[in-house]
């Protein structure tokens, strides 16, 4: 099991990494397919159920949880009872820091970024956790276009303000398109 270390610095044996990329590109396979881990599933309705088999025999588990907050208490338990694997994934970020986001601004009434910060101060409680124990850190989100001036200038990851500086590595899957294509 994970090891608290004796400081906060990144362990240079650790991944935190984002997997990103667009619908279809094999994202949550990606990370279905990782051994020894928990993988935390945040789709309403379980959209990882469809690898538990999968899931299963690479002798990893796959848990329901919505809300940033549940998951960080249940890294928390995992840890202080020693069951906490040396692989966390989270499939998506996407959709909790949009729930985050509603929790904090359920009117949805322009407040200035406060609730997005505090919705970002949640996922942080997560990185700064994956940190402070000795596990690795998966995520996975969904990628959003990026704009400057009104004018679309790329993609990024569509998740906390910044989560991709948040990473060591960042993974983006693209499909590969076949003779048809």
């Amino acid at each position: 099991p994970p090891k608290k270390t004796r400081n906060k610095a990144d362990n240079p044996d650790r991944i935190i990494a984002l997997i990103t990329g667009d619908s279809g590109t094999g994202k949550s396979f990606f990370v279905g397919s990782m051994k020894n881990a928990l993988i935390i599933d945040s789709d309403l309705g379980g959209g990882l159920a469809y690898l538990d088999e999968h899931i299963e025999k690479n002798n990893s588990e796959r848990i329901e949880l919505y809300r940033y907050p549940d998951i960080l208490a249940e890294m928390r338990v995992r840890a202080a009872s020693g069951r906490l694997p040396a692989n966390i994934v989270i499939d998506h970020v996407t959709v909790l820091q949009q729930e985050a986001n509603l929790r904090h601004n359920p009117s949805q009434e322009s407040d200035f970024g406060r609730s997005g910060a505090k919705a970002s101060g949640e996922w942080k409680q997560i990185r700064e956790f994956a940190r402070t124990f000795d596990c690795n850190l998966w995520v996975v989100s969904h990628q959003k276009n990026e704009f400057e001036k009104e004018k679309v200038v790329g993609k990024i990851a569509d998740g906390a303000k910044n989560i991709e500086g948040d990473m060591h590595i960042v993974l983006r899957l693209v499909k590969q398109r076949d003779k048809k294509n």
